[in-house]
């Protein structure tokens, strides 16, 4: 037996990723809020490829859309991300081998990369969000 969240498609997904991202923008009174809303756009960021992948209404599509989604690589970074802040540690095989850094006094979050790069916080959902846009516009979805 198949269950779905309260008959939800994919679009509610994709409307619950663009609400988590601009929470994230708002301004933040504590640093607790920034990290929560910081957490639940990249969770909500990659989920949106799990919920893309079992939407019956897109059939093959919606695999297809899943697997390219799993080619790009800052997709990767918010994959990595997603599955630490959801179990404190990363406890499938890295994809981009990314991990956090906290910086206290600017309210930061900075992604370091195994290559020695970085991302901001607000570049790595900026791009990624855009990454998700190009994708499914390609797909004719937006």
């Amino acid at each position: 037996m198949t269950i779905h969240v309260f008959n939800e498609v994919w679009r509610e997904q994709y409307a619950r990723m663009k609400r988590s991202v601009a929470r994230f923008h708002a301004p933040h009174q504590f640093a607790a809020e920034y990290d929560d809303d910081f957490y639940h756009a990249v969770q909500d960021m990659w989920h949106l490829k799990d919920w893309i992948a079992n939407d019956a209404a897109l059939g093959p599509l919606g695999h297809t859309i899943a697997h390219e989604a799993s080619t790009i690589p800052l997709l990767d970074i918010i994959a990595d991300l997603a599955n630490c802040t959801k179990h404190l540690v990363l406890t499938k095989a890295f994809r981009a081998h990314a991990e956090l850094h906290d910086d206290t006094m600017d309210r930061t979050i900075t992604v370091g990369l195994e290559d020695g790069s970085e991302y901001t916080d607000v570049a790595l959902l900026d791009d990624a969000h855009d990454a998700w846009e190009n994708l499914l516009t390609r797909h004719g979805l937006l």
